[in-house]
Parts: C-alpha cells; sequence; structure tokens
C-alpha cells in the first residue's frame, strides 16, 4: 500500500497512468504526484509562479505520442507538463478568445487512435486541441441543432473498434461523434 505514511499527498487519488519511462503519475485532489517507486514528486499550484501547475485538484491524466504529460485539472483548466523543465504551461479559459479552452473544469484528456487530444469539460462540452495553433475547436449543446453533443457536460469518452468517438454527458445521454 502507499499511502500518506509512505508520502502519497493526502487526499483521493482520481487517476493513475504510467509514463513510457516507467514513472507512475497520480492524479489527486492535492496535486499531481509522480512516483518512481521509492520517492514522490510533488506539483502543486504556486501562486506567483505562470509555470507551475494552475489548480491543485487534478483529475485527470494522458501521455501523448510525444511523451507530454497533459494534466486536467477541476478549476484550472488543462496543463501540459514539461519533463524537461519541469515546467507547466496552462491552458484555461479566455472569455475573449473563441479558440481557448471552453472551460476551466476538466474532466477527461483522452487520446484517439488518430493521436489527437479530446478534453471533456462540464459545462464547456467537449473540445479538440490543435497542437500546431495551440487552440481548441468547441462541440457544444445547442437547442437549435438536433446534431450537436446533447449535454455540455461531458462525463466520458470512448473510441471503439470502428474508430468511432463516443460521449457520454452526466444529463444528457450518450453521443456518436461522426466528423463533418
Amino acid at each position: 500500500r502507499i499511502a500518506k505514511d509512505q508520502g502519497l499527498i493526502p487526499g483521493n487519488v482520481n487517476e493513475i497512468l504510467q509514463d513510457s519511462i516507467g514513472f507512475i503519475w497520480m492524479a489527486t485532489e492535492n496535486g499531481l504526484c509522480r512516483y518512481d517507486g521509492y520517492n514522490f514528486i510533488y506539483y502543486k499550484h504556486e501562486v506567483n509562479n505562470a509555470n507551475s501547475l494552475s489548480y491543485n485538484h487534478v483529475f485527470s491524466l494522458l501521455e501523448d505520442k510525444n511523451g507530454v504529460i497533459w494534466v486536467g485539472t477541476l478549476g484550472g483548466g488543462l496543463n501540459k507538463f514539461n519533463s524537461k523543465t519541469g515546467k507547466f504551461i496552462r491552458y484555461m479559459h479566455d472569455p475573449n478568445n473563441p479558440k481557448s479552452i471552453s472551460s476551466d473544469i476538466v474532466f477527461k484528456v483522452y487520446g484517439d487512435s488518430k493521436k489527437r487530444i479530446w478534453i471533456s469539460t462540464l459545462g464547456g462540452g467537449l473540445n479538440l486541441f490543435d497542437p500546431v495553433k495551440e487552440t481548441f475547436t468547441h462541440y457544444t449543446h445547442s437547442k437549435k441543432d438536433t446534431n450537436s453533443i446533447s449535454s455540455n457536460m461531458v462525463s466520458a469518452l470512448y473510441e471503439d473498434k470502428a474508430k468511432n468517438l463516443w460521449v457520454g454527458t452526466f444529463d444528457g445521454g450518450m453521443n456518436l461523434f461522426i466528423e463533418a
């Protein structure tokens, strides 16, 4: 068992990821932990440090094809961790920028078979990240569009064997994402 007595930050562990070099990452409600089998390194929000984790309540983790760790927070948007520098790049909602992430409450960060990064949010719908432009495309519910996502409270993402993306919501059922 690995708990507070062994050095783990107290609080819920929301997700666990083993990266491509063997480290175990733990998303907790009190920050991000990296464990090498012997010791912990903690990453937490620091008020006056723009390169720190944006928010301590970490809920989702993803390692992309380049070995980058993506960190979804329940209040601080999305973070991209640079393991070489130990710094985070923050992607947070900006109401004046329609290409920013649609909500800072990130529930799931998901990588599909095309190596794309999808971000589900609670209240902002579904986002697709463009790594070249570092922008987000939003897929949100519209009462006027029956082909839009059924709810902006996106709770689950899954790609099936046929490469279909399924999108689960808290209050709008299930959606099949069909690209135009």
